[in-house]
């Protein structure tokens, strides 16, 4: 697994933070790694809520995705829609860093049907923002975001 990717789950709550750029091998790693988690937490304990931090990433500056790794990415977002749902409770809430991000994913999430389920975030500070991921998801805090949030200079 790459020492950019961190995945847990914990109950209902499954939580992933991306902390840098992703080759096209990790990002297929951490994308089974997001797959299985889901899998095995929905299984166990129905509806989920999902927080996702790609908090670090954006700070790198633009992000551009190359084909392959856009591809893989946008699948993910297909086996999200085949296998999550918002009307059994499935909540997906991202935390981003910046705000032109926020506007692009919300316009995908339109296109795909992604929008009933996912929200992003993106306030002046990571600690607002990810209280606001919190408030959404209505979850107090996360051990894996905590953690993260140690590396993120915000």
């Amino acid at each position: 697994m790459s020492k950019n990717f961190k995945i847990e789950a914990d109950g209902n709550v499954v939580a992933w933070a991306i902390l840098g750029r992703l080759e096209l091998e990790e990002v297929v790693d951490s994308i089974q790694a997001i797959q299985a988690t889901i899998s095995r937490a929905k299984n166990a304990n129905g509806s989920l809520k999902i927080i996702v931090d790609n908090f670090a990433m954006s700070q790198e500056g633009a992000t551009a995705f190359s084909q392959a790794v856009a591809e893989k990415w946008g699948e993910l977002q297909k086996w999200f829609i085949a296998n999550l749902s918002a009307e059994a409770g499935d909540q997906i809430a991202v935390i981003q860093g910046r705000v032109t991000t926020v506007m692009q994913m919300t316009r995908l999430g339109q296109q795909t049907g992604m929008d009933k389920l996912e929200k992003h975030f993106c306030e002046k500070t990571y600690a607002e923002t990810k209280k606001k991921a919190y408030a959404h998801l209505g979850i107090e805090s996360n051990s894996l975001i905590e953690s993260v949030e140690k590396l993120v200079k915000a």
